[in-house]
């Protein structure tokens, strides 16, 4: 091919800048779908309440490591309000709490998130405060597998 043919060949390889403006919209009606989709269960930090308490248990309310029972207490506030999120297919969530010992590799940002009140998300129900207060004093005297 030579002149005119060959030029008008290669131009059709070349995207057209309709169907790039096509990709791009396309992309960003996916990003809005993944956004969307992960609200709530995003790894993101979002800002700390400014109603959230300050009740942090000490090391004295862990008189000989009496801690709140995992297999009975601690167990199923996780399973009722954590692994709605974090399970593990949740491409959306870096943390998996299936069991102990998942839970217990993540203890000290499963603290620090549940103290400054980032989890539970926002766009879920808060945890009440018995369910807040086992949860810190679990972490904090030692997170045992009692």
């Amino acid at each position: 091919m030579t002149g005119k043919r060959a030029w008008r060949a290669t131009e059709r390889r070349v995207a057209h800048p309709t169907s790039a403006r096509r990709t791009r919209r396309w992309a960003a009606a996916c990003l809005v779908f993944v956004v969307i989709g992960s609200a709530g269960c995003a790894d993101e930090d979002p800002v700390p309440s400014p109603d959230c308490p300050s009740d942090l248990p000490t090391d004295a309310d862990c008189p000989d490591q009496v801690a709140p029972l995992y297999g009975t207490v601690i167990a199923d506030i996780v399973e009722r309000r954590c692994q709605g999120c974090h399970f593990p297919q949740n491409p959306y969530s870096s943390q998996v709490f299936g069991d102990y010992a998942q839970l217990f590799a993540a203890r000290r940002t499963a603290l620090s998130r549940v103290y400054s009140c980032l989890m539970p998300p926002a766009d879920a129900a808060p945890l009440r405060p018995e369910e807040r207060g086992a949860l810190l004093k679990w972490f904090v005297c030692g997170a045992p597998n009692n």
